[in-house]
């Protein structure tokens, strides 16, 4: 039996315990049947293996279903001890606040076994579910574009290794391992070492780059970085509009700086995440190896700190706030995932607008709801809005590229 449109919704609600008694025995019932091909295809789309699927398959329903239901109960008496902090909805005049039930110990097991975990507290009912949007949105198409300094614009669209581009003055290649690096011949390297070169990702879009010192860098969607053919003696410097990763290769006698709208980010070597994108409201920098010095440029007095690994700067309103965090939740888009760690909605759908060039519609300010989750970046775009959905009270439909909010 093909899989329906209402199996698919199913699988979601399952994979986060939204099934009741008798919804859960019929869809076990009906697991059974489906095309396992078919399965097996879409639970890829979701980034769930095979080898942790046919760990629920092989084995009876009432089996699984006894197990998962004593998970659930495990989770329910740890939150009763006050192990895991109770869900609350409390009203803020217009707005709802929602806090999430915080899941470890027990919970990470469910995380193993499904490779997929999104989960809000307070969830609206099953019957909120429905969404008209084409299983066919996947992300855009993937584009690098490299200006350079005469004007003239490389449009790069294949990911294999090999020369992508050569022409008399300029040879761009991809190594095997996926960058890219832009070489000049003799005769143009003269007059174009300290002129500004531009590399752009499109929405959707993703890129790998090799400095001329090693450094490598990672571009997430629509976002722009602006380097020469060779740095400065003593002094490497990058200007960064979005979202970049930069593994820097050491060298004390030249730090490198990366220039944001409003800050700096000075290293000598180090690996560190930097989002900046022009409409969000704040800057993050998250360190993960070694030390980088974050300073604000446009402050009426100098502002800087220094962070340790594992610490992440703020900057908004002209104040950097520091705090520890969980590095890797804030670098998994180098690893082609969606991580959200109690992230806004806005900025949430905001993400998604970028990886999928499409456009929320809404009435009003998005309410102050957090997200917390793990998704793979391959999945379908109707897929991801029937877990929002499951997780927002919102319905989802699309038309042309606008996708229009209603609660």
């Amino acid at each position: 039996m093909p899989l329906t449109t209402e199996f698919k919704h199913n699988v979601v609600r399952f994979l986060s315990n939204q099934l009741d008694q008798h919804s859960l025995d019929a869809f076990l019932e009906e697991l059974q049947q489906v095309d396992k091909d078919e399965l097996v295809a879409y639970l890829t789309i979701l980034g769930i293996e095979d080898s942790d699927w046919k760990q629920i398959t092989d084995k009876s329903p009432n089996l699984w279903h006894g197990k998962l239901n004593k998970l659930w109960e495990n989770i329910d008496i740890a939150t009763s001890q006050g192990a895991i902090p109770m869900a609350t909805l409390s009203p803020k005049g217009n707005k709802r606040t929602l806090q999430f039930r915080i899941l470890t110990g027990v919970a990470a097991s469910l995380l193993a076994v499904f490779g997929l975990y999104w989960y809000l507290a307070a969830p609206p009912s099953p019957d909120e579910l429905p969404i008209t949007s084409p299983s066919t949105v996947y992300s855009s198409e993937n584009i690098s574009k490299i200006t350079l300094p005469d004007g003239k614009v490389v449009v790069i669209q294949e990911n294999v290794p090999g020369t992508v581009y050569q022409d008399e003055d300029i040879h761009i290649v991809r190594a095997e391992t996926g960058e890219l690096k832009l070489l000049y011949t003799n005769q143009a390297q003269q007059q174009a070492n300290q002129q500004m070169n531009r590399i752009h990702t499109s929405k959707g879009g993703f890129t790998k780059f090799l400095l001329e010192d090693g450094t490598k860098v990672y571009l997430n969607s629509e976002s722009t970085l602006r380097f020469p053919l060779a740095f400065k003696a003593g002094k490497r410097e990058v200007y960064l509009e979005g979202e970049g990763y930069f593994e820097v290769v050491k060298n004390p006698a030249a730090p490198f700086v990366v220039h944001t709208a409003n800050q700096a980010v000075e290293v000598l070597g180090t690996t560190f995440n930097i989002k900046s994108y022009p409409e969000e409201n704040s800057m993050a920098t998250t360190l993960i190896e070694g030390a980088v010095n974050v300073r604000l440029d446009d402050a009426p007095t100098p502002k800087s700190i220094l962070l340790k690994p594992g610490e992440q700067a703020t900057v908004h309103n002209q104040q950097i706030h520091v705090q520890a965090v969980r590095t890797e939740e804030y670098v998994g888009w180098i690893q082609n995932r969606f991580i959200f760690s109690r992230a806004p909605l806005e900025e949430v759908l905001r993400d998604i607008e970028r990886w999928y060039d499409i456009e929320f519609v809404h009435n009003g300010a998005i309410p102050p709801i957090l997200i917390e989750g793990s998704l793979s970046k391959n999945v379908a775009l109707d897929q991801l809005l029937t877990v929002l959905s499951v997780n927002t009270s919102y319905k989802f439909s699309m038309k042309g590229r606008r996708i229009f909010m209603d609660m």
